[in-house]
């Protein structure tokens, strides 16, 4: 039993990326996806990675990526590649303030930067509850119906030659798919920090947080990294069907870590009306 459990979780990771909430054996069972960052080492300089807490442990993917944590701190690391051109690898570091940091770590001869900081991360929505009416092999066909359906709705947020896109709202059964397209016509790359959705009073967009109302997600293509310069990509995500009054807007926020150009598409409720019907599952 112990080998089907361990097959059931690898192919949850497999099917949801983002944050899957099913029944096993019984079980509630919680997986989140942690968010891999890109690092560039060379054997000609050293990587400094700096973080906001003492480092406990640290674990390489290869023997070839050379780790270690710097004489006289507890905070940061050291990285050099053993040799040139190796093969891409993985960092695991995990901090004292129980985060855990992953990389994937590739070869570059002359590296974009030899001195991180690594940021807390942000508070992230929870993982939604999926209705026990829908399975997560159905979120992940709306996901893909969702990908292919002609655009019906047009939302854009941009700044600093970077846009946040709404090109369709579609529904099927209790979930909601939110087809997004991010484009990069800056020379500048863009690094993804947080995708948030929540509902607010139309009268309290500008307020703090805590008077508005997040939205968890149930599934979706969220993008990791950097959206390059003059690259462009469409995601979709899913979240729990939901309706809006007059005096209520849905607020979609991207943040870009390490930089200023944020962006907040608002759609009301004639918006949420635009909602396309997708085909039932045995139209698949």
């Amino acid at each position: 039993m112990h080998s089907t459990i361990q097959k059931a979780l690898y192919l949850l990771c497999l099917t949801q990326p983002l944050a899957a909430f099913t029944t096993l054996y019984g079980q509630d069972l919680k997986i989140y996806a942690v968010e891999s960052l890109p690092l560039e080492v060379s054997a000609g300089q050293t990587l400094s990675l700096s973080f906001a807490a003492p480092v406990k442990s640290v674990d390489r993917g290869s023997a070839e990526l050379l780790a270690q944590v710097a004489k006289g701190t507890e905070n940061v690391v050291l990285l050099k590649a053993a040799r040139k051109d190796i093969q891409p690898t993985s960092l695991i570091v995990i901090t004292a303030d129980g985060e855990l940091h992953a990389f994937q770590v590739c070869y570059q001869q002359q590296p974009s930067s030899i001195g991180l900081q690594v940021m807390p991360r942000p508070q992230q929505p929870s993982a939604a509850q999926i209705p026990k009416t829908i399975q997560l092999n159905q979120i992940q066909q709306g996901l893909s119906l969702a990908t292919d359906q002609p655009p019906n709705l047009r939302r854009k947020s941009t700044a600093g030659g970077f846009s946040l896109a709404v090109e369709g709202l579609y529904i099927r059964g209790p979930v909601m798919y939110v087809r997004l397209s991010l484009e990069n016509r800056s020379v500048i790359d863009y690094q993804i920090e947080t995708l948030r959705f929540f509902t607010s009073d139309n009268k309290q967009i500008k307020r703090a947080a805590s008077q508005q109302n997040e939205l968890p997600l149930l599934g979706g293509s969220i993008p990791s990294g950097q959206i390059r310069a003059s690259e462009q990509k469409t995601l979709v995500v899913a979240l729990a069907k939901t309706t809006l009054p007059k005096s209520k807007s849905l607020l979609i926020e991207l943040t870009e870590g390490g930089g200023s150009r944020h962006l907040t598409v608002r759609l009301k409720a004639r918006h949420l009306a635009k909602l396309a019907q997708l085909p039932a599952a045995s139209n698949l």
